[in-house]
């Protein structure tokens, strides 16, 4: 039951066809009576695979801003470095309808690393940022860093992983 209601009504399943219909009309089993989602409603389908979609790395975040302007980061790689080390990172973005200079915050570093550069110059769309890793650095796995990209009003952001290792 699901919301008072018998599973076989949220998927439009009648007695004498033995299987459900999705929302265009079509059959949920394709004609096969044993067919494994046959008993599992259309909404908790929809639900899951929403809750799914909104869990998985978006590969670049976009904002938008006034008079058309926007602005898109793209996700950085992930990134391992050991104490005393540096390693550059990329950030790449993508402006609509402004030139400035795109300010680039990083958030959430261990204790010991710290990002040499501050901004993407104008008409510039990427830019490699130096991480330094001081020698007694904090040994992490997989931090999640927030990159901030701020430009003409707009801000976005992504994450990427940052692990630390012990120099050696």
């Amino acid at each position: 039951m699901l919301s008072g209601r018998p599973v076989e009504s949220w998927l439009g399943r009648s007695k004498a066809s033995g299987y459900g219909r999705c929302l265009a009309g079509e059959p949920t089993n394709h004609g096969r009576q044993n067919h494994p989602m046959k008993h599992i409603p259309f909404a908790v389908l929809s639900l899951v695979a929403l809750l799914g979609s909104a869990a998985s790395c978006s590969r670049e975040s976009a904002a938008s801003g006034r008079a058309g302007t926007r602005l898109a980061l793209s996700k950085p790689v992930d990134q391992a470095m050991a104490q005393g080390e540096s390693n550059k990172v990329s950030v790449s973005i993508d402006r609509t309808g402004f030139a400035e200079a795109v300010r680039v915050t990083f958030s959430n570093l261990p204790d010991g690393v710290t990002v040499t550069e501050d901004s993407i110059p104008p008409g510039d769309s990427s830019r490699a940022f130096v991480l330094v890793a001081s020698p007694d650095a904090g040994i992490v796995d997989k931090r999640i860093v927030t990159v901030k990209a701020q430009g003409a009003g707009i801000t976005t952001s992504q994450t990427f992983e940052l692990s630390v290792r012990a120099k050696g």
